[in-house]
Order: C-alpha cells, then structure tokens, then sequence
C-alpha cells in the first residue's frame, strides 16, 4: 500500500512537473533594447512592453537599459535582442554600412512610434526671427555624435547654412539651454519637452521652419518625416504648426518569425488605448500613423497586418 502511495506522489510530481515546463516552453521571452532610464525611449519601451504583456501572454517583454540607437542596433544584429527603438537616421545609415558602421545590419521596422521633434529657439528679446538669422550666431547645436546634431545640421542646411557660417557649440541638450539662459550663446537646438519647461520661466522665440524647406529636407534625407502640432501646445502659438519629426521606430531582426511578429503588431495596434494610457506621448499613435515609413523597410509580419487594416502604402 505504502509502495503504491509512493508511486503515485511520484506520478503527481512528474504530471505536474510537465504541465509547468510546457506551460513555461509556451512563452515567448522578448528583450527590447531601450535607452537610458527617464528617456523617452524607455518610457516607450517600457509601455510597449507593459501593454503586450498585458494582452499577449504567450510573450513575456523585457525593456532593456541601454546607451541608445547605436548599441541597440548592435545588440539586435549580435542575436542579443528581438526588438529595439531606434532613430530613423542612424538605422538607415547602419542598413547601408555607413559611417559610423564598418558593415551593413539588416533588420525589419515593425512600426513608426511617437514623433521626435527638435526646434531651435532663441530668447525673445534676440532679434532672431527665422533660422536664416542664426548666419554669424554662437549656436549650440548638441553633442559630437549624439542624436540632436545631425538634426541640428539638417536643418541649417535647409536654410542654406553650414558650420562654417555660425560658430557651433556641441553642448548637451541641458547645457545647451544653460548657456542660452546665460546668453553665451543665441541659440540651441532642443526637444518639445524641454521648450515646455523653458516657456515655463523663460521667455523663448521657436525658429519654427516653413512646411516647404521641411518638406525639401525630407526628399534629402528620406528618414526625416513632419507632424502637425495643434494650436496652443506652445505658449503665444495660437494656430496649428508644422513641425519636423527626425523619428522613432521600433526595429526587429529582419529573419524574425513573421507569424511572431504579424501576432506583435496586431495586438499593438489593438490596445493603442493602453498605450496612451501608460504612456501619455503614444496617444497620438494611430495605425495609419505606425504604418507609415520613414526610409527604412518594414518587415513582412507587419506589413501584412497593415494590408489587413487597409493603411499599407506601397
């Protein structure tokens, strides 16, 4: 009696045992390359993650703290994440083995994120009206190999400007705003978030740029989009604005299963509602929003989900 007891604690054990590594084999465990803590990268990571973890449970989603687009990028191509966020630019640059990447990384966009504006702005009482004044200026145009620089360089030479036409100072985005404050110098290239907290204590000009030298500098560089900003999201603007978006996606590896991926980009796409929700800036992501391209291709998983939808464009 005793023997068959023990037999079948040990049948229960071994059932149970199964039942537990199938349950867990069912789970798909996903790292998305982030940025730094705080971020605005993370913050979108992290509500991506939350959401699909929500309302897909055969995934289980890790936002991972990283140095940003270029690690994740490397990270992605080295089999070390599924997913990652990344700046349009340096994915595009990083897809054609250019500079700074010694050789080509292949990978699939799943979706367009949240739009990533910079502008620059001068103190009110500067003289500085358009872009165009920044000729002969002390501008601060963000660090040497960050991601505010390029767009920085991008729109000076929109306006015909190059560094050799101003004095550039590659300044973090907080000095940056720290020397205008002090007035060394007259201008500094900076993000929505902080032209908020500016307007809050300082009074600021935005050197906003007119929708047609947006538009030419999109057809130069293919990665750069434009979004419209409603009246009143700054202080003293009273009508709708045109804005350029340097951009945000969100990259897999382009061999990734397109089943897993099609599966990711649905339920996205179905619970935006929680992405706001976790994550206030996502409230403006629509499908027709995500499935729009800045440069870089699409991988097939979820481009088959936006024919479904109807929002593909060839």
């Amino acid at each position: 009696m005793r023997g068959r007891r023990g037999f079948m604690f040990l049948f229960f054990i071994l059932l149970l045992s199964s039942y537990v590594s199938k349950g867990d084999a069912a789970i798909t465990h996903l790292s998305m390359g982030t940025a730094s803590v705080g971020g605005i990268f993370h913050s979108v990571g992290l509500a991506i993650g939350q959401c699909l973890n929500k309302f897909l449970p055969e995934v289980n989603i890790t936002a991972e703290i990283t140095a940003g687009t270029i690690e994740n990028l490397r990270l992605l191509d080295d089999r070390k994440i599924q997913l990652a966020v990344v700046t349009p630019q340096v994915a595009y640059q990083a897809l054609k083995g250019e500079p700074p990447w010694k050789n080509k990384i292949e990978f699939g966009i799943l979706m367009r994120l949240i739009p990533n504006s910079n502008n620059f702005v001068v103190l009110s009482d500067s003289g500085i009206k358009s872009v165009a004044d920044l000729k002969g200026k002390r501008v601060s145009v963000g660090p040497a190999g960050g991601g505010l620089e390029p767009n920085a360089k991008a729109i000076l030479e929109a306006y015909g400007l190059s560094y050799k036409d101003l004095t550039p100072l590659f300044l973090g985005i907080g000095a940056g705003v720290d020397a205008l404050k002090d007035k060394k110098v007259d201008a500094c290239i900076t993000t929505i978030p902080i032209i908020h907290e500016l307007q809050a204590t300082t009074k600021i000009n935005i050197l906003f740029m007119e929708e047609k030298l947006i538009d030419a500098m999109s057809a130069r560089h293919p990665y750069y989009g434009k979004q419209r900003i409603p009246a009143n999201t700054f202080k003293e603007v009273t009508q709708d604005m045109i804005i350029p978006d340097f951009g945000m996606q969100l990259a897999v590896r382009s061999d990734a299963d397109p089943e897993l991926i099609y599966k990711l980009t649905k339920t996205i796409m179905e619970n935006l509602k929680c992405l706001g929700e976790t994550y206030a800036p996502m409230k403006v992501i629509t499908p027709e929003w995500a499935a729009s391209k800045l440069a870089n291709p699409f991988h097939p998983g979820a481009i088959r989900y936006f024919k479904e939808k109807k929002v593909w464009k060839d």
